[in-house]
């Protein structure tokens, strides 16, 4: 008859089988490494929880914008754990698509990720803490956090559901997963800095062309314009040298305000762009125009590069868009679609044609510049902002800012 297996039987079984789970953990962990954004590790995450180690009930939080969670960290207010990724079975037991966010402060699973430790509930409705929902249809959970970017759950519907080999196998895929999000993080901090050195070199390419052309003319003319009043001692001439020397003065101006305004935006804070475009307003000589505000909803910014944003768009208006027969009127307010807001003005407008060029250097229809459009698209891409020209509704100049879509 045949031998009843014993004790080193089971071990070897056991032993097999943990070789066969980290395995399978391996293959997700390749995975989890190529996947092309944060949602995706944590549906691979999950995937793995559910295929690999066999857990039903899964989901994965991670904080808005993970993993570069700096927005969390600089926020006066902690910011909740969104659902990023779950199983079926998650969403039928708890009745809700996607499951509901982790609030900062609510609950055990909030600290759990705030204090970074594994927690295991053998059976929540016996357990001395606090729940998100008291009727909740869990009994036991296992929380591993992923790092600062979120968290991992692993719910039962039985109690005692977790032992020690279960908390091992969780413990290494969230360990793997946390790295895919570190390493995500890694590479979206160098894909920032390329865009931010490729914004640079843009603007070292302009002051180039403006040195080498728009200098050189009023410089050219300049020197002609001496010569020839040292030569006839004629007015004319030397109200020409002045002219170009003001020129000049203008383009250097503009081209250390450019230099300046290249650089990365300092402290960023929530600012009211009604209480900015008013202080601007103050600072440009703007005659007869009046400015009209709309209620904007608060957003981040630095406070001084974006007055220098609008001083030079209430410029830019009064100096291209005024009508010597009407005064002008200059609007600010919010979009409609989107995050974001706009300048806007009752004067002569844009062309069509014009639109897309009237932000490179050396662009201008009234004898300025040409760099204050171009300061106006350096802030707002160093904010991570676009900006484009359109046509407003009096059929004047419309300029909007969309914020998130850089």
């Amino acid at each position: 008859m045949p031998e009843e297996a014993g004790p080193s039987d089971d071990k070897g079984a056991a032993d097999a089988n943990r070789e066969r789970v980290l395995a399978s953990l391996l293959d997700a962990t390749r995975e989890l490494m190529i996947a092309g954004d944060a949602e995706a590790i944590c549906q691979v995450a999950v995937d793995a929880a559910n295929d690999r180690l066999g857990y039903e009930l899964v989901g994965a939080h991670l904080h808005p914008g993970a993993p570069l969670s700096e927005r969390a960290a600089a926020d006066d207010a902690p910011v909740g754990l969104e659902s990023v990724a779950w199983t079926d079975a998650l969403v039928d037991i708890i009745g809700q698509s996607p499951p509901p966010t982790i609030e900062p402060g609510v609950g055990v699973a909030w600290e759990s990720f705030e204090e970074g430790t594994l927690r295991v509930y053998d059976d929540l409705r016996t357990a001395d803490a606090e729940l998100m929902d008291p009727d909740t249809a869990f009994r036991s959970e296992l929380h591993v956090p992923l790092g600062r970017h979120g968290l991992l759950i692993i719910g039962s519907a039985e109690v005692d559901e977790f032992d020690a080999e279960d908390i091992y196998f969780a413990r290494i895929l969230a360990a793997n997963t946390t790295a895919a999000l570190d390493n995500l993080a890694s590479r979206r901090a160098v894909e920032r800095r390329e865009q931010e050195l490729a914004r640079q070199n843009r603007r070292l390419e302009e002051f180039a062309g403006v040195i080498s052309h728009d200098l050189r003319n009023p410089l050219a003319i300049a020197q002609a314009s001496l010569q020839m009043a040292l030569e006839d001692d004629g007015m004319d001439e030397l109200e020409r040298t002045r002219d170009a020397l003001d020129r000049m003065e203008s383009l250097v101006d503009g081209l250390l305000t450019l230099a300046r305004e290249g650089r990365g935006v300092g402290d960023i804070s929530a600012v009211d762009i009604v209480t900015i475009a008013e202080r601007a307003w103050t600072t440009v000589d703007t005659g007869d125009a009046r400015l009209e505000t709309e209620p904007v909803p608060e957003l981040q910014a630095d406070p001084d590069r974006l007055q220098q944003l609008l001083e030079n768009l209430f410029r830019n208006s009064v100096e291209h868009g005024a009508d010597a027969t009407a005064a002008l009127t200059v609007t600010v307010g919010p979009l409609t679609a989107g995050a974001g807001f706009y300048v806007a003005d009752d004067g002569s407008g844009i062309p069509d044609a014009e639109r897309e060029s009237v932000f490179e250097h050396g662009v201008s229809t009234a004898g300025g510049t040409g760099l204050g459009l171009t300061i106006v698209r350096t802030i707002a891409e160093a904010h991570g902002w676009t900006v484009a020209a359109t046509e407003s509704d009096a059929g004047g100049a419309r300029f909007e800012f969309r914020i998130g879509e850089s």
